[in-house]
């Protein structure tokens, strides 16, 4: 199961700085780009090598006990220190004083480094089963400098992102500073439990939470939503996007019943044009004007009384759409039976126009797709009878 947990937020992070970095290879690198790739690698590295199928492997070839806990600390440091240098990007101003700061956070993290390599090599002369657990000086002072480092990081861009966050014009990118908050926020509960637990292991006392919780489900948690906030300003905007189009094709799809019956009798309110450079928002677009154009190529063989009580149904609002949608699909229906079977338009000056349920498209494409939907059951509906039946029949069926 933890092996399980860390090869999957693993495969999940190399995966995706794997194909940012094929993605950009033909642009100019920038510091922010190359300080993401190297969060995302080094986030990615020391959650493979916290996998025990990963872990023994690699110690028993290189014959040095533990080195994955020194390599995969190591890679969690330097992930915490390219965080901060894209927040630092961001959010900091340039100039001097920025410069500064990010030497500063370079020195610690050599420093830091430096003294964790130092003890893990003074530990080496008699490797214990597991070098964190190791009830010894070195071990402690390993916990101590790795957990300083990490909350230090992890507070520091907690920060950042809660003052900034309010302020990012950005949906996306304020979303994403947000999950780097929480995910700091995971980080820094991460580190006070691993802390007191190694405390704990070293003065006999007991644990908190189970292992698979604090130790293998928290830190990946952590991981996980650190890489999703600092990328969701880039796939972001593209995922609404697709959402945005499978939408248009879900109602390009719905309104194509009711265009179809439209323009077998009214194919003269059709415009010819070229639709294969049209985006499918652009075709939905196209093809609601062609319907409202059919219907108004029709408006004359409306039936009087049925398209008044349409327009009725229509001005009592949403609650009565689906019994107004009929209603306007009865009076569709007989329009175009009418045209179809030659009957001449009604002589009347007061000719019922068809309802408008709303001035903006998306109120527009939903109406008509309900009208849509409904002339299609009224077609199918062996009993309904609507597109052979008179307009009297037809208007006490509605009832």
């Amino acid at each position: 199961m933890t092996s399980a947990v860390f090869l999957t937020a693993a495969a999940l992070i190399l995966s995706g700085v794997t194909y940012q970095t094929l993605r950009r290879r033909n642009q100019p690198t920038s510091r922010p780009a190359v300080a993401i790739a190297a969060t995302w690698f080094a986030l990615g590295l020391a959650l493979a090598l916290r996998a025990p199928v990963i872990a023994t492997p690699i110690n028993n070839i290189a014959h040095i006990p533990n080195l994955n806990v020194l390599v995969g600390n190591s890679m969690t440091l330097i992930a915490v220190c390219g965080l901060l240098t894209v927040l630092a990007y961001f959010t900091e101003p340039t100039g001097r004083r920025g410069h500064r700061k990010s030497r500063l956070r370079l020195g610690f993290l050599a420093g830091a480094l430096s003294c964790m390599t130092g003890l893990f090599v003074w530990s080496s002369a008699s490797p214990p089963p597991d070098f964190l657990e190791h009830r010894s000086v070195q071990s402690l002072a390993y916990v101590l400098i790795y957990v300083s480092y990490l909350v230090a990081g992890m507070t520091e861009a907690c920060q950042l992102c809660v003052r900034y966050a309010p302020q990012t014009p950005g949906r996306y990118l304020r979303l994403g500073l947000w999950l780097v908050a929480l995910g700091s926020a995971l980080g820094i509960l991460y580190c006070a439990v691993y802390g007191y637990n190694t405390l704990a292991t070293l003065t006999q006392l007991t644990q908190l939470g189970p292992p698979i919780v604090t130790s293998t489900l928290l830190p990946s948690t952590a991981c996980v939503l650190l890489v999703i906030g600092l990328t969701i300003g880039g796939w972001g905007p593209r995922l609404s996007e697709g959402r945005e189009r499978l939408a248009d094709y879900r109602s390009y799809r719905k309104l194509e019943p009711l265009w179809r019956a439209l323009a077998e009798v009214a194919p003269e309110a059709i415009p010819p044009q070229d639709m294969t450079s049209l985006t499918i928002g652009q075709k939905r677009y196209r093809r609601i004007i062609e319907i409202r154009d059919m219907i108004l190529t029709l408006r004359t063989y409306r039936d009087p009384a049925l398209a008044t009580n349409a327009a009725i149904l229509v001005a009592a609002g949403e609650s009565s759409l689906a019994a107004a949608a009929t209603a306007e699909a009865t009076v569709i229906a007989h329009a175009i039976q009418a045209r179809r079977e030659g009957r001449l338009p009604a002589s009347s000056p007061n000719i019922a126009m068809p309802p408008q349920p709303g001035a903006d498209l998306v109120k527009e494409s939903h109406w008509l797709e309900a009208v849509s939907a409904a002339l299609t059951t009224l077609v199918t509906t062996p009993t309904a009878g609507i597109m052979t039946t008179s307009p009297e029949d037809a208007g006490r069926h509605l009832h």
